[in-house]
């Protein structure tokens, strides 16, 4: 549990309970600014049924000009924690994931630098799996399966089985899956899926998802050393299930892809509203260009979680934010990817703009994570993504 001291807790959805700040000096001014119960429902995204989620919310409440406190709301198993946000610029390293993951404990960690650890591309293949196993609420979703278990789910037939069939064929986004075996792996996840979500079934963009995640898993891709060995991982496909079960069912993703696309282009609303306040001569500029409504630019973005045709090690990245941080972080990838390239879009054109977002956007922004450590804190501080 992350509980130290100084933290404060309540378990409930919409009350918050925040400790007593420090006295404000007489003659000091003071600034409240507590936010209403409609904007507190507005700020965090929670799944009813979700067994385990993070949220973190930055400048949620400040107190005053000279003492700015300001606190992180984090939610996990139906408690919210209310967490006083420090800059602690120390990067995690293997041995603090270790810790976490052997405890099963943030106890002693900042969000923050959790978030920057990770941003920064410190954690290894090995500790990956053993997180996203870990922040996937793994246990409790097989005991709500009861007597569905994937074996069986996989097995079943299904009406998206010809269409399965069809995309896995394509979704050669690593030389993985030039082996029949993996390709069988993915359309089993594929299928067990569409049995147990019968309302959605399948929908393209769930096998890029399906992929990147048994890419960023596998053992023999991420480990060179077993290149020469035939590696058996019998419970990766099932692992690998679970957790995008994860992803669809607690973080609550599967209404990206519900008929209709209502639940895309309410995230792509909010995205706009994003841009509009924190990049307003590009939306001006959008808008000028006759781009107003959006969903044709971006919703590719949303329905793959930004790993369509990106190098591997980024969806790894992508996915190890995404599992703790939820659509908060897509959100703000998206906003800085439109940030970096601001310059040259404000340039272009209606059908550039167009292009460039589907082929450049983000391949183009993810250079720059070439850069030096202090120099890729300086970008990301500068892109509001640290």
């Amino acid at each position: 549990m992350w509980l130290t001291k100084s933290y404060s807790f309540i378990k409930t959805r919409i009350d918050y309970h925040i400790r007593k700040p420090p006295q404000v000096q007489e003659g000091q001014q003071e600034i409240v600014q507590q936010p209403s119960p409609n904007q507190k429902c507005k700020q965090r995204s929670v799944s009813a049924n979700s067994k385990m989620k993070i949220n973190i919310i930055k400048d949620f409440y400040k107190l005053s000009k000279d003492d700015q406190y300001i606190y992180n709301s984090i939610e996990i198993n139906d408690i919210t924690f209310i967490e006083q946000a420090t800059k602690d610029n120390r990067t995690l390293e293997k041995n603090d994931w270790q810790i976490i993951l052997k405890n099963k404990s943030f106890s002693g960690y900042k969000v923050q630098q959790i978030h920057q650890s990770i941003m920064l591309q410190t954690m290894e293949y090995d500790i990956r799996r053993q997180w996203w196993i870990f922040v996937s609420n793994q246990e409790q979703n097989k005991k709500e399966l009861r007597n569905q278990s994937y074996q069986k789910l996989k097995k079943a037939d299904t009406l998206h089985k010809i269409q399965i069939e069809k995309d896995v064929a394509r979704t050669i986004i690593h030389d993985m899956f030039k082996q029949h075996e993996n390709q069988q792996s993915l359309k089993n996840i594929l299928i067990a899926y569409a049995n147990y979500d019968k309302e959605l079934g399948y929908v393209q963009g769930l096998n890029i998802i399906v992929a990147n995640l048994l890419v960023c898993y596998d053992l023999s891709v991420n480990d060179q050393q077993l290149n020469d060995f035939e590696v058996m991982d019998e419970e990766r496909d099932e692992t690998v299930f679970f957790i995008f079960l994860y992803i669809m069912k607690d973080q609550n993703w599967r209404v990206v892809f519900l008929e209709g696309f209502e639940g895309l282009r309410l995230k792509i609303d909010v995205l706009e509203q994003m841009m509009k306040k924190k990049i307003p001569e590009l939306h001006k500029h959008f808008y000028d260009e006759g781009i107003t409504d959006f969903f044709p630019f971006l919703s590719r973005f949303y329905m793959t979680l930004l790993m369509y045709n990106i190098p591997w090690r980024f969806s790894g990245m992508i996915l190890d934010l995404f599992l703790i941080e939820g659509e908060e972080i897509i959100h703000k990838l998206i906003l800085a990817m439109l940030s970096y390239h601001k310059n040259m879009l404000i340039t272009r054109n209606y059908s550039d703009i167009r292009l460039f977002c589907q082929e450049q956007l983000v391949k183009g922004f993810l250079e720059i994570f070439d850069a030096s450590q202090p120099n890729l804190m300086a970008i990301l501080q500068k892109l509001n993504l640290l």
